[in-house]
């Protein structure tokens, strides 16, 4: 758990997501990059695919600061996801 975001990266976190099967998932991005969605870590982007993976219906929430230039990891292909939310 990463303790100045709260975050949970890495195991038994993606173990835990992959038992689960949700509606929707509601999954933020480091950017948006030409058809790609990429993060900053390995980590982070693992947990993701994760989350994609256990989801029925997959929602981005990106704000215009997210376009353009590709951050270090791809988590997906922008055909992964259902919504764009902006």
């Amino acid at each position: 758990m990463r303790p100045e975001s709260l975050t949970v990266l890495g195991e038994p976190g993606e173990s835990f997501v992959g038992n689960l099967r949700v509606d929707v998932a509601f999954i933020g991005t480091h950017a948006i990059s030409g058809l790609a969605l990429t993060e900053t870590s390995l980590e982070a982007a693992a947990m993701k695919r994760a989350m994609i993976s256990a989801a029925r219906r997959i929602v981005v929430l990106a704000d215009a600061s997210k376009f353009g230039a590709a951050a270090f990891c791809k988590i997906c292909e922008l055909t992964a996801v259902h919504e764009l939310i902006n």
